[in-house]
């Protein structure tokens, strides 16, 4: 059985994980400050789907 290094794949995804997940705190504390209300999930749940699909 060949050994497959997916180091390479792990490094690449760090940066778009580490985007998304400044977006998604950034898009909570905006709508906090805009409407005062503490909605976190379905102010979370947007930024969701994209980090299940990267499967981290």
């Amino acid at each position: 059985m060949a050994f497959i290094d997916d180091l390479a794949l792990e490094l690449f995804l760090l940066s778009p994980v580490g985007v998304i997940a400044v977006y998604m705190t950034a898009f909570v504390f905006f709508q906090y400050k805009k409407t005062g209300t503490k909605d976190i999930e379905n102010n979370l749940r947007p930024g969701a789907f994209p980090l299940w699909r990267l499967e981290l």
